[in-house]
């Protein structure tokens, strides 16, 4: 009880004491961006014991949030090594959160930055959901559509190739050059998913070159299942787009 008389007044008393920082705080909206109002919130919530204490912090903390900027500040860790259920719970708070603000910023880069602060894979695919608010054409879907982990998990590699399967048709045009197409195919993981993309990437073939560029191998060294379903793609679709 004692802890949490401490740790609401600590609250109360910090965040009055930032308020008159805030118009200052928000004049540069453009990293590499730094508020102290947010600073200090992430302060307050590093004297927090238990994960729903930090949490509340950072749910106070967003009355001051304007931007995508502010939003980034304030939905990192307060910790050096956060346990697995803080992890959880900021990527829980990056979902719930991130919609109210990437549609004005239309910053993909950020949306990948939060991306990659998250754990588990439903919040990584979330916040791609999310992101996919601000795609207007393939070279942002492109940008959108990457690994925001180095070393991800086979199970974020699915993920991420249903992701792509799911959405790659929505911004494919006649005129997507046949390379772009084969760059974002490679970054599936199953073989249904490569053929899905190549598939969706019919619509941008004009002449018996550009299928036969798109039937090419996405892969450096593919599997013999995956040359198998491209011996099939080309079966399939060569008489409508391999003639002249």
């Amino acid at each position: 009880m004692m802890n949490q008389w401490i740790l609401k007044s600590t609250m109360v008393l910090g965040l009055l004491s930032m308020t008159s920082q805030n118009l200052q705080a928000k004049q540069n909206p453009h990293p590499p961006y730094q508020n102290p109002l947010i600073e200090q919130i992430i302060e307050i919530e590093s004297k927090t014991q238990y994960v729903s204490e930090s949490m509340a912090v950072k749910k106070s903390g967003l009355r001051y949030v304007n931007h995508i900027y502010d939003f980034a500040l304030l939905a990192r860790s307060a910790f050096a090594s956060p346990s697995d259920s803080y992890k959880d719970a900021l990527g829980n708070f990056i979902v719930e959160h991130l919609a109210n603000y990437v549609r004005r910023s239309r910053d993909i880069r950020i949306v990948l930055e939060l991306e990659g602060r998250t754990r588990l894979v439903s919040h990584t695919m979330a916040v791609k959901k999310i992101g996919l608010t601000v795609v207007d054409d393939f070279r942002d879907f492109s940008r959108l559509a990457v690994r925001a982990f180095s070393n991800p998990s086979d199970s974020y590699k699915v993920a991420l190739g249903e992701f792509i399967t799911e959405n790659v048709a929505k911004f494919i045009r006649d005129y997507t050059p046949i390379a772009d197409i084969l760059d974002i195919e490679g970054r599936t993981h199953q073989v249904t998913q490569s053929m899905a993309v190549k598939t969706a990437g019919l619509v941008a073939v004009k002449h018996p070159l550009d299928f036969w560029k798109l039937a090419e191998y996405a892969f450096s060294n593919p599997s013999d299942s995956y040359k198998q379903a491209v011996r099939n793609f080309i079966s399939e679709h060569s008489d409508r787009y391999a003639n002249p």
